[in-house]
Parts: C-alpha cells; structure tokens; sequence
C-alpha cells in the first residue's frame, strides 16, 4: 500500500515567483498588501484591497494605510498577464473573508481606516466592458474581520473572526440563490477563532487551526482541527495539526486547498512562537508604571520583531479517509501569510501577503501542478 507521501509525490506542485503586484495609479511604489481579497470571477483573477505601512514599520512610526485597489489577471493563451489597468473599491477594504462564486467575487466584512464593516460585496469581471461591476449583499449581522469563508451547495459560509473587542465562535449561512435571503446562524464554531483555515474537500467543510483575543492581551492559539456535518449541523473534532504523531503548537493566517479526492494541503502560516512573545512584551508594557522599565521592554520587543526570520514555510497534508496528518515538505521561498489561496485550474496562486511583522512582500507565488 502506498503512502500519503508516495500518492502526493505522484502529484508535484512546481513552485516560482510568477510576478510582483503593480503599482496602482497615484502610488509611487508596491510594497505589496496584507489582508487583501482574491479568488476568481468569469475566468479572470481578482486582488482586491489590502494594508501595508508603506511609510515604514509601525514601531518606526509607519501608519497602516488601506486601499481600494483591484487588480486584474487575465489568461492570454497558455499564459497569465495583468491587465491593463488598475480598478476600485467603493472604500477601502483589508481582512475581509473572502470567497469565489459562480456569481463572482465576495469580499465580506472586514475593515479599513473607519473601523470593522458588515458590508457584503459582490465583485463580478464584465469581460465585455473590460470592468469589474459591483452589487452589494446581505450585510452581516455585526462587523467582522478575519474571518474565514466557503462556498458549497449554493451557500456562503462565515466562519468566526473577530470584532473590535473580542473573537467570535459564531457561523453564519447566506444562500445565494434565495431571493431575499438574509444571513442565517448556525451552530458555533466548538471555540472562537479568527485567522483559520477552511477549505472544502469532497462537499465537506473543514476549519484549520486559527486564534483567538483573550482579556490578559495574550491571544490563544490553536493547533485544533474541525469538521462541519451539514447534515447534522454539528461540528466534529478531528484530529489536531501534526507531522505524524507530533503535534505542532499552532498555526494560523495561513492558506489551505484540496487535492485530489481526500487530501488538504496546509501551506505557511504563523506558528505562533514569536506573535506570543510581542503581545507578552505588549502586556508587560501597558502593566509596568517604571518609565525606564517600559522602557527597556519596547527596546527587548522591538529587537525581537526586526530579527524576525519569517513565518512557517512547511506544508502539512491531512487524509480525510484516515483521519491523519504529516508533513510534505516546505515552500522553496518566503512564504506570505494573511493572504488567500486561489486554485486556478491546475495552478495555484498565493498573492503577495505579509512576509515579516509589517513586512509586505509584492510577490505573486504561483505553483503548477505536475500530474
């Protein structure tokens, strides 16, 4: 009998640098974005929104700044090319969930410069008029960011995230078929979590790892793994993220797919070891009343942030059939998180996204499936 490895190793994923994000009209340069949206829409690639602090990192005094900004991929033949021009928002848009529809695009909630948004946006490329059009959904319930999203059976699914003063557990359900329909709630998510993983394998939902605020400041990270029964509307615990038999701490903000019939392949992410570190350094500060002490500590914290090495490059396989998990191998570059996974056909892209605390990198990833 073949292993995990040995079916995946049948199945290789070619990775490069495909391109760097452009430089949008009225900007000077492309530090690349954070917290943008992407997926497909008619047979085009959409990137929508994102932040960054293209005026410097934020312990250096660099403001997040977001934007409105969507670019365009096309297929010219066998190859892929940016299109002309640059599009835009109605506002500025980062950390929305985000998923693709037969309908187009759909970036839901998340957050700019005024705060945590409930709007719902369907973005859809009108090949005819070289545009991308606009229509507003549903809006969610409340405000949410860092959530996460799927589609499946004609309904949208969000999945936890956050709001400004805590992470939520909650699910929610809009069938987009349904005229009229608005958001309905599900069973919560078992805890709360934001930054997770979904994905969706052989009309099954899965959720991956993730993390959530906590009242000390320290957010607790999760290396939990779950399942969502539509049927039963409950939620089942699968096993935890592993290479094997060894669990990992935690992951999240990183990217998910399916592969073949009953894998998932978890790329990136942040396990969690130096994000821990900074918010303890952040809670030590707020706490301490020594001026010399906060001090000492801000200069302890931001020498851990400017030494960072970068997020987790290795890539992690789960069987559906068997319940199990191990490591295949890692990413041949830097890899981004707080960014999406768009499987284009036999090729997946991972656009631009956060390459260091405040670090964004304007590469476009993109890994050719070799059968």
């Amino acid at each position: 009998m073949k292993t995990i490895s040995q079916k995946l190793r049948q199945t290789q994923i070619k990775w490069s640098v495909w391109s760097e994000l452009p430089i949008a009209d009225g900007l000077e340069k492309q530090v690349g974005l954070a917290g943008a949206s992407s997926g497909l829409s008619n047979d085009v690639m959409l990137i929508v929104g994102g932040s960054n602090f293209e005026d410097g990192v934020p312990w250096r005094g660099g403001q997040k700044k977001y934007f409105n900004d969507i670019y365009v991929v096309q297929k010219d033949g066998k190859n892929f090319v940016w299109a002309k021009k640059t599009y835009k928002l109605p506002f500025n848009l980062a950390y929305a969930a985000t998923v693709s529809t037969p309908r187009g695009l759909v970036c839901i909630g998340g957050e700019n410069e005024n705060g945590i948004s409930p709007k719902v946006i369907l973005l859809n490329w009108n090949d005819k008029k070289q545009e991308v059009d606009f229509n507003f959904m549903p809006d969610l319930p409340c405000g949410i960011t860092n959530a996460s999203a799927i589609f499946l059976d004609n309904k949208i699914f969000v999945l936890g995230g956050e709001t400004k003063s805590e992470t939520l557990s909650s699910v929610y359900q809009l069938n987009v078929n349904s005229g009229g329909a608005t958001w309905q709630k599900l069973m919560d998510l078992p805890l709360p979590l934001s930054h997770s993983v979904a994905v969706i394998q052989s009309n099954n939902l899965f959720l991956f790892g993730g993390r959530a605020k906590t009242e000390s400041g320290i957010s607790k990270l999760s290396n939990r793994a779950f399942r969502f029964d539509l049927k039963k509307n409950k939620w089942e615990t699968i096993k935890n993220i592993a290479d094997k038999n060894i669990e990992i701490p935690a992951l999240s903000a990183g990217v998910g797919v399916a592969l073949g019939k009953d894998k998932i392949l978890l790329i990136g992410g942040d396990k969690g070891n130096i994000f821990s570190q900074i918010e303890m350094y952040n809670a030590k500060i707020i706490q301490s009343k020594d001026e010399n002490e906060k001090s000492s500590l801000q200069k302890e914290k931001v020498a851990l942030l400017e030494n960072h090495q970068g997020f987790s490059k290795d890539i992690y396989v789960y069987d559906i059939r068997k319940n199990s998990w191990t490591k295949f191998g890692e990413m041949p570059m830097i890899t981004p998180v707080t960014t999406n996974l768009v499987k284009w056909g036999d090729v997946i892209f991972i656009p631009s996204g956060e390459i260091k605390p405040g670090i964004r990198t304007p590469n476009i990833l993109i890994g050719k499936i070799i059968k």
